[in-house]
């Protein structure tokens, strides 16, 4: 007995209709047919949205809960247990959670802000030091290096790049500049600059503890807004599940619209189609397959499927046309149904120039 994995099911047996293959090949190929078709209950939907945007798994799972809307009474009966009126009422909870979670660019805006509070009174701490505290200390204190050292004067050159080691330097000045008060008042200084250096202290102090925090509360809010986006996301896997099987038979329309990408087609990878060429892209398709297609060259070519590029070009073949986007069935690019061997997607471009292509399996 053969067993093999397909998208994370081990499988032992398959059904009936294996007894009696002699060909190790042809039944390889015609248990993983058998498996992935959903008509023979090995089905499963294993594939992940976390590949998406949370963009796009938004708007998925409002399109596929208006189309289980429209379809609630065939899914309701498919399976009554799950799906309740609390289904959609959980659903609609779902998403609802998931649109107002606060989003990443508003979790950057916040940090681009709080680094921004921390520049700017980094700069207001170095131009009173420099400018209205430092002058009076040498003043106060003229070829007195010693004196003019407890005052932190050695120290700026390093502790002036962080905020950290900036609120170091500020306390000590601050400490200094109250405790010879006197003296620095004596050389005409502000006292009121000496009180800002302790406002500037507090201030900084503030702002540097939210900004030291801040990456540990962001990752805890991208963990819970994934939290959010999976359970989501497992309402929109469910219902399409049950959809397809709903559907498989007797509506393909239907069936069409419960299909899922299985990776963001915006960032799907683009591929060359050599001039004057067969190129197979896929393997193995089976009956239930549908894939999406994008034309992105300038030429267009053909699609359909065969057992292997050395078939000839059948009549059936669907040309797609340079700059088109479509789904295909299986059923729609030519399958052989009745094949016990294993078929393939094949491209074929007729140009002597060479084509450019974007092809994704859908689930």
């Amino acid at each position: 007995m053969y067993s093999f994995r397909y998208k994370s099911i081990t499988v032992a047996k398959v059904c009936d209709r294996l007894q009696g293959v002699q060909n190790k090949k042809t039944l390889i190929y015609t248990a993983f047919r058998a498996v992935a078709d959903p008509r023979n209950g090995f089905y499963t939907q294993n594939m992940t949205l976390e590949q998406l945007s949370y963009a796009d798994r938004l708007l998925l799972a409002r399109t596929k809960r208006d189309y289980y809307l429209r379809d609630i009474a065939d899914i309701q009966a498919y399976n009554p247990v799950r799906f309740t009126a609390q289904w959609d009422s959980d659903w609609q909870a779902a998403i609802l959670a998931a649109e107002a979670y606060i989003t990443d660019e508003d979790v950057v805006d916040q940090s681009t802000s709080i680094a921004q509070q921390v520049d700017t009174l980094m700069a207001e701490c170095r131009k009173l030091y420099q400018r209205f505290i430092k002058p009076f200390i040498e003043d106060a204190f003229p070829n007195n290096k010693g004196m003019q050292n407890q005052f932190g004067i050695d120290d700026y050159g390093d502790y002036n790049r962080t905020a950290n080691k900036m609120l170091i330097f500020l306390r000590k000045l601050y400490d200094q500049c109250t405790h010879h008060q006197t003296a620095l008042v004596a050389v005409g200084i502000n006292p009121l600059n000496i009180q800002k250096i302790n406002t500037l202290y507090n201030d900084l102090t503030q702002v540097s503890l939210a900004q030291n925090t801040f990456m540990g509360k962001r990752m805890t809010s991208a963990q819970e807004r994934q939290a959010l986006f999976l359970r989501m996301d497992e309402f929109t896997h469910q219902t399409c599940r049950a959809a397809k099987n709903v559907y498989l038979d007797d509506d393909m329309a239907k069936y069409r619209c419960y299909l899922l990408p299985t990776r963001n087609t915006e960032t799907a990878p683009q591929h060359t189609l050599p001039a004057n060429a067969k190129m197979e892209v896929l393997q193995p398709i089976v009956e239930t397959d549908f894939v999406e297609v994008e034309n992105t060259g300038n030429v267009d070519f053909s699609m359909y499927i065969a057992e292997s590029t050395q078939a000839s070009v059948p009549a059936t073949a669907v040309v797609i046309a340079a700059g088109q986007k479509q789904t295909y069935s299986a059923l729609d690019l030519g399958i052989d149904v009745n094949s016990t061997q294993p078929q393939m997607l094949i491209f074929w471009n007729s140009h002597a120039t060479e084509g450019k292509y974007a092809v994704e399996r859908l689930e």
